[in-house]
């Protein structure tokens, strides 16, 4: 890793409202959000990368459109085999992240998966700055 920058409102505390950029030596930068208590160790749940090989990762529910978790129990922590346990292990496997996400779609155009109790998402790439978001799924409230 050749750099971690890392951005908090006032102070650290255990909630998981930290940023990070983190740019390794070979000149790749992954982004991270939703820092904290739940992102480390194998309790973690949370693996979110906002942003990868310059894209950002958007993955709209019937709750909103958000940046990508990619945890072992989320709905796209199939795309790592084996699934990642912690954000400290997708740090080390970041060329893997960077390829899943350079394969997705660009917004507005989309993928759709579906979680475990049946809910449907969709899931694209966008550049930063540009106005697409992928569609809420049909079968919202």
């Amino acid at each position: 890793m050749k750099t971690a920058q890392l951005e908090c409102a006032t102070g650290v505390f255990a909630s998981d409202n930290i940023s990070a950029r983190v740019e390794m030596t070979d000149g790749a930068v992954l982004k991270f959000e939703h820092l904290g208590f739940n992102a480390f160790s194998s309790n973690a749940t949370n693996i979110v990368v906002a942003e990868a090989s310059g894209l950002m990762t958007r993955v709209a529910s019937c709750g909103g459109v958000a940046a990508a978790n990619f945890h072992r129990e989320a709905p796209l922590g199939h795309y790592l085999r084996p699934t990642l346990i912690d954000t400290k292990e997708a740090v080390s496997r970041y060329r893997e992240l960077l390829e899943v996400v350079e394969f997705w779609p660009q917004c507005p155009q989309y993928y759709e998966v579906q979680n475990r109790r049946g809910a449907r998402f969709h899931y694209c790439a966008k550049k930063p700055g540009a106005p697409e978001e992928p569609p809420r799924p049909a079968d919202c409230p």
